[in-house]
């Protein structure tokens, strides 16, 4: 009988358990017209009877949904999405998982306009390693552009100097609906969109070329945009148009025109001002363009703000008069529309002056420099970008890409230069420079990529062959003079013969390169690879010196044999070995491993004192491995290793001494090695998307062996210096820097970022925390000396999120930096403070009238260097919106409000720490007036507040989204898969 009682008592236990055995449900909500996914609707689970809790899950971006943890029992499901008819169905949940399958959701006009107040947008999704942005979420000024919105958006800072960062990487390109627009240039493509045409933001790892069409990720990816518009808005003329003139001098005229026909596109921005704004950023092949930014340690820029600020790019030093055009064209051509042709075209203009003081401390020693002058420059710059994807047919794909810069720069400089042993006693200079500087340079260089691949039968059996080549050439002519007069205050100055000179030089180079890649199915879910890859890279250049002549009183004819060369290098590179893809829809792996051979020639034809002739030979194994796994909707982990060799140029390599700084002489050095760097980057990545939340953990580290750096060697009357090459002895107040491979060099980056709503204050808030440490080796005087640097950031932003009528952004950075180095037993340590706060606002206050307004605070404060620089800068705009649409607006207002604009960078390098002042744009009152271009479609409205995926403000609503399509890990654009 207890035998019995004990097995009922078992029996109904297990029925118990059983029947309140977890289950879960699943399945995937559609559109039942058109069968496209449902992002965002709303699946409930409710017993019957009313027993027991109800559950609810919301469907990701592909539809999908789960509702976990469901006990064994009956239940009615219930899924409602905006503007839906919603759908009821009784089920049994009787095993471990319940799957509906397809849902489809038909539509309910009825309920549209009832519902459409009520339902808030979702703000972030994500597949992969792909993180989905719902621009509808984000409200902006209804003038805003892209670059606005996407300021708002939780993960993603955009810098002072225009530079977007995603997730802790920089983003290198923009696409526009899976097409590239503007080339490489991601603040031009940003600043020239209105905010009110994107539907959605994606931020994802686009392969390289060559891995789209293998389909092995071989490391040379990066961090980009796609920004997918509303269906509405891909036909028709959009954009901006300003202009505005500041007493007593200045003034600014430009824009930009989108005309969209579907895939036929062309945008056209331009601009004309003597605010040194750029509307885009040149390409600099000459290196010969000074520029603002960061500096080496994280400094940030600030300054040089004019009336239009939102148009200002990576300004040069000084004050710059500027005109600029670009053109973006993408088209499908062809009978079968199997080709896509994007391309971009870019021209720059601009005058540059500028008033600088320099005060420079070389590290390790005690040497202090204080520098004053003027310069002036002008610089022509064209580029052209082009991107042709045909499909043959079903099996064969080609890709070509063509290029072409060109530069044009003029630029003359005097300046005074007093050196002396501690910073407080410059009026005693140990020595003292007067100099002048006159440079012309041109150059160019054009390239074509091309990709071929074969598709042989079997699902993943590819032949891809590529070819690579480009030529560049450059030629330069600059006239330096120098006079040294000691000390200070002495009568009479005395010309070096060495540092009076004219210098011609001309040089060449092309590369060319081929390769071709195998890949077999292993499976369904792995593929093996084997590539070849042959490169050969030359470089021819020649350097004429031609010196004063202190009998003539002028520049000799003769040419300088000492300062003088003609030299030419070769570097020929092999490369071979597999690679393998595993990918199961959440993991993805890719490997490869490749033996590579390289041989460097370099030949000197001039002068004969130089070795003629030196050849190295290489052995290496360069890998990549990438590891990207999807945990679950929310959270994704992606960890990337890869190695390379870096290539000595052959200015590098040019073994005589160049005394065009006579302060800085410079040696090359024809036995350089290729250096080697190791890399590795991981990045976390978790994205709530029913909470609208993005968190993001980054860490990156590098560590290259042969390091190429500086072998220094410092002025000792104890020990006179014979420059290498030369007869001149080393003076006081000179270094002599030679290029060497001087030991390994590492650093390590860590960092993470946050992003929420803030639903009692209408706003986002982004966080983001970092560190950086890093050790560079150098030489000085024979002894081994490692720099270490140290930078600790932090920032806060809050952007408004209320309503089109007033927007508005806090933003916080701060830096700590530490530089420090020991050599010969004494250690130099730079501690010092970068900080940056600014908030602005634009306010439609009421019937049409505007307050536009931004202040900003910057300090760069030294601790050990006692210095203090810090500003404040004050825009503030009265305006008013005109016209019915009020699409256009006329403002006037004040810059720089107290006139406290300046010009202030620090650099870190590894031998000398710099504090640069220039000049600065100050104070000006300004009229302004600006159209907004709106022409959508046939039927289209030209009230901005009438098109869809637009809202008015308040409600926090918004009407009905579609996806942006299927993200994924790295490829093309997510959008356009």
């Amino acid at each position: 009988m207890r035998r019995f009682a004990g097995l009922l008592v078992l029996l109904l236990t297990a029925a118990q358990a059983y029947a309140a055995a977890p289950g879960r449900i699943t399945g995937t909500v559609v559109d039942a017209a058109d069968g496209e996914s449902l992002p965002g609707a709303v699946v409930e689970v409710v017993p019957v009877g009313g027993d027991g809790s109800s559950k609810s899950a919301m469907s990701e971006v592909n539809g999908r949904f789960t509702v976990a943890s469901v006990p064994y029992g009956d239940y009615t499901v219930r899924v409602s999405f905006l503007g839906y008819a919603d759908f009821e169905k009784e089920v049994t949940v009787e095993a471990p998982v319940l799957d509906l399958g397809r849902i489809e959701m038909r539509l309910d006009d009825n309920e549209i306009e009832a519902v459409v107040l009520e339902v808030p947008a979702m703000r972030t999704s994500q597949k992969g390693d792909t993180v989905v942005y719902n621009a509808s979420a984000f409200k902006v000024a209804a003038d805003a552009d892209t670059e606005s919105l996407l300021a708002k958006m939780p993960g993603i800072m955009i810098s002072a100097d225009g530079t977007v960062e995603a997730q802790g990487e920089e983003i290198q390109k923009v696409f526009v609906d899976g097409k590239e627009f503007f080339g490489d240039d991601v603040s031009t493509a940003i600043k020239n969109l209105p905010a009110e045409v994107v539907e959605n933001v994606e931020v994802f790892n686009k392969l390289s070329d060559q891995a789209e069409f293998t389909g092995l990720d071989d490391g040379e990816g990066y961090k980009a945009l796609n920004i997918v518009t509303s269906e509405s808005k891909r036909r028709g003329q959009f954009g901006k148009l300003y202009a505005a003139y500041g007493y007593p001098k200045y003034y600014t005229a430009g824009g930009n025109v989108n005309i969209f026909e579907g895939d036929s596109r062309i945008s056209i921005i331009g601009l004309a001002n003597n605010l040194n704004q750029q509307n885009f950023s040149f390409e600099d092949i000459l290196g010969v363009v000074n520029t603002g930014g960061s500096s080496s340690s994280g400094g940030r820029m600030g300054g040089r703000r004019g009336g239009m600020g939102s148009f200002l790019v990576r300004p040069m030093d000084g004050i710059s008069t500027v005109q600029a055009v670009g053109v973006n064209y993408s088209d499908t051509w062809g009978r079968r529309d199997n080709m896509e042709v994007t391309a971009s075209y870019f021209f720059n203009h601009s005058k540059n002056r500028n008033e600088f003081v320099n005060e420079t401390w070389q590290n390790p020693g005690s040497q202090y420099d204080y520098e004053t002058g003027a310069s002036g420059a002008e610089n022509y710059n064209h580029r052209f970008n082009a991107r042709i994807d045909y499909k043959i047919n079903d099996n064969q794909n080609l890709m070509l890409r063509p290029y072409f810069r060109y530069q044009k720069y003029t630029g003359t400089e005097s300046s005074q230069t007093d050196m002396s042993e501690l910073e407080d006693d410059v009026e005693e200079a140990i020595q003292s420079i007067l100099g002048s500087d006159g440079s012309d340079r041109s150059g160019y260089n054009a390239g074509l990529s091309a990709l071929y691949r074969m598709k042989l039968g079997k699902q993943g059996r590819t032949l891809t062959f590529n070819l690579d080549g480009s030529y560049s050439k450059n030629r330069e002519l600059q006239l330096v003079e120098e006079y040294y007069y000691l000390p200070r205050y002495a009568e009479g100055m005395v010309a070096d013969s060495v540092a009076n000179q004219r210098i011609a030089g001309d040089s060449y180079s092309y590369s060319l390169g081929g390769g071709l890649t195998y890949t077999e199915p292993l499976g369904k879910r792995s593929q093996l690879n084997l590539e070849y890859r042959i490169n050969y890279d030359y470089s021819d250049a020649e350097k004429l010196t031609y010196l004063w002549d202190p009998v003539l009183e002028l520049i000799s004819p003769e040419l300088s044999e000492e300062l003088s060369t003609m030299n030419n290098s070769g570097y020929l590179t092999h490369r071979a070995g597999p690679g393998y893809r595993y990918s199961d829809g959440k993991t993805n792996v890719s490997a490869s491993l490749m033996y590579q051979y390289s041989t460097l020639d370099n030949a000197t034809e001039y002068p004969a004192t130089v070795a003629p002739y030196v050849n190295y030979s290489f052995n290496n194994l360069v890998y990549s491995a990438m590891a990207n796994v999807n945990f679950d909707a929310q959270n994704t982990l992606r960890i990337h290793a890869r190695s390379r060799t870096n290539n000595p140029s052959v200015s590098q390599l040019q073994d005589v001494p160049d005394f065009s700084n006579s302060t800085y002489v410079r040696g090359g050095n024809a036995a350089l090695r290729p250096a080697y760097t190791n890399r590795l980057h991981a990045f976390y990545i978790n994205s709530n998307v029913a909470k609208g939340q993005t968190f993001t953990v980054m860490l990156g580290a590098e560590y290259t062996s042969d390091y190429i750096g500086d072998s220094i060697v410092t002025y000792d009357a104890s020990r006179p210096f014979v420059i290498p090459n030369s007869t001149n002895v080393l003076q006081q107040g000179q270094r002599y820097a030679r290029y060497a491979n001087i030991g390994n060099s590492w650093s390590v980056r860590a960092g993470l970022s946050y992003g929420l709503p803030v639903k009692f204050l209408g706003s986002n808030l982004n966080f983001n925390v970092g560190a950086t440490f890093a050790q560079t080796p150098n030489i000085v005087d024979g002894a081994r000396f490692m720099r270490s640097e140290n930078y600790f950031d932090g920032g806060v932003q809050l952007s408004s999120n209320i309503s089109e009528n007033i927007d508005f952004t806090i933003l916080y950075n701060g830096s700590y930096n530490i530089a420090s180095g020991i050599s010969n037993g004494v250690r130099t340590d730079d501690r010092f403070v970068n900080q940056y706060a600014s908030a602005s606002i634009k306010w439609v206050i009421w019937k049409g009238i505007t307050f536009t307004g931004n202040a900003s605070y910057t300090q760069y404060k030294g601790i050990t260097n006692k210095y203090d620089e810090q500003y404040v800068l004050c825009n503030l705009y009265i305006g008013k919106k005109v016209f019915r649409s009020q699409l256009g607006e006329i403002s006037i207002g004040v810059n720089d409000l107290f006139n406290q604009n300046t010009s202030f960078r620090r650099t870190v390098q590894s031998s000398y720490i710099q504090n640069s002042t220039n000049l600065a744009i100050g104070r000006y009152i300004s009229l302004q007036f600006v159209y907004n271009l709106r022409n959508f479609g046939k039927k289209a409205t030209r009230a901005a507040s009438q098109y869809d995926n637009f809202d008015t403000g308040g409600s926090g609503s918004v009407g009905v989204q579609r996806p942006g399509g299927m993200p994924g890990p790295g490829g093309p654009p997510p959008h356009v898969r």
